[in-house]
């Protein structure tokens, strides 16, 4: 299982889509994932009322543990077709959230996990954002966006990831260091379950 994080506009679907043509890994993002469910289970009520209710109910951990089943289903889907490609966990945004799911997940292979931190300027995450959106949104607001990750914790994931990618070059050369360290990953030992 390989988490890749990194904020808004770093290119984490870029590279998971760069993982899945060459590597034919699967990916599972968060965010996404977090709003399907939301929708399925709560469509009348806003997302932050359905975030809030959730967390008075069941805790703090509420979609970390929501994000876990939907793992969990998707590791058994997995597991049912013989899969033995990497799964990809795209988008969590704090140290805690991602040890809380790393802390509840197993591989159903053994692998060894890995956390990929993208990084690129503020100015490479803006463009990157609304190439991706395909939508205007003003500096500001994307500061704002950007903020509110920060305020998430999403920077300090960056001192606990085992990979740091810069995605300040052009895209070939994101994706060839992508690949370099997805290489790296691969031939790292499967750690022993005690």
């Amino acid at each position: 299982m390989i988490f890749l994080t990194g904020e808004h506009g770093a290119g984490k679907t870029h590279l998971a889509q760069v993982y899945q043509k060459h590597f034919g890994c699967e990916y599972v993002d968060l965010g996404p994932t977090l709003r399907r469910i939301w929708m399925e289970t709560s469509p009348n009520t806003s997302f932050a009322d359905f975030l809030k209710r959730g967390e008075e109910k069941s805790g703090i951990d509420f979609t970390n543990q929501l994000l876990v089943d939907e793992i969990e289903k998707q590791m058994g889907r997995r597991a049912e077709n013989c899969c033995t490609g990497r799964l990809l966990i795209i988008g969590s945004r704090s140290v805690q959230g991602l040890q809380y799911i790393r802390g509840k997940t197993q591989d159903i292979n053994g692998n060894t996990r890995a956390v990929v931190y993208i990084q690129a300027d503020e100015d490479k995450l803006y463009l990157h954002y609304k190439e991706r959106e395909q939508r205007e949104i003003s500096y500001q607001e994307f500061q704002l966006l950007l903020q509110r990750d920060r305020q998430m914790g999403i920077l300090g994931i960056r001192g606990v990831a085992d990979y740091v990618i810069e995605n300040n070059d052009n895209a070939l050369a994101f994706e060839k260091r992508g690949i370099e360290i997805f290489n790296q990953i691969l031939n790292t030992p499967k750690k022993v379950r005690g």
